[in-house]
C-alpha cells in the first residue's frame, strides 16, 4: 500500500511540476483572453453602462495592459473553433457556448492572426 501511495504523491507531484512549468506568456494571454469573452458577453447582456459589464471592462484593461507592459504584444492565430499562441490552445469556447465563440466570430470575418502591440 505504501508503493502506491508513494506513486501517487510522485504523480501529482509531476502533475503540479508541469502545471506550475506553463509558459507565463501564455497563462497571461490566456487570462486576457478569458476577461475578453466575459466582457463581451457581459456588454451583450447587460449593456456598457451597467456596472457588471464596466467591472468586467476595467478588470479587461488593466490586464490587457500588464500583458503588453510585460511582453509588447499580443499575438495569436485564429482557426474555427480556438486561438493559438506558439502552439498552445490559448481560448477555445465551451461546448455550450453556442454562439458566444470569440474564435469563430474573428475566424468568420477573416482574421487568421491578430497583433496587439503596446505603446513604446
Amino acid at each position: 500500500m505504501s508503493t502506491n501511495v508513494t506513486s501517487a504523491q510522485e504523480m501529482l507531484a509531476a502533475a503540479v511540476a508541469a502545471r506550475g512549468a506553463e509558459d507565463p506568456e501564455i497563462v497571461s494571454i490566456k487570462r486576457v483572453l478569458k476577461l475578453l469573452d466575459k466582457t463581451a458577453k457581459s456588454n451583450r447582456t447587460y449593456g456598457s453602462a451597467n456596472p457588471v459589464a464596466q467591472k468586467f471592462s476595467h478588470q479587461l484593461y488593466e490586464e490587457l495592459t500588464a500583458h503588453l507592459i510585460t511582453y509588447s504584444k499580443l499575438t495569436f492565430l485564429v482557426q474555427r473553433t480556438a486561438l493559438l499562441c506558439k502552439e498552445c490552445v490559448v481560448y477555445q469556447a465551451e461546448q455550450d457556448g453556442g454562439g458566444e465563440n470569440l474564435a469563430f466570430k474573428l475566424y468568420a470575418d477573416g482574421i487568421r492572426e491578430l497583433a496587439l502591440h503596446g505603446g513604446g
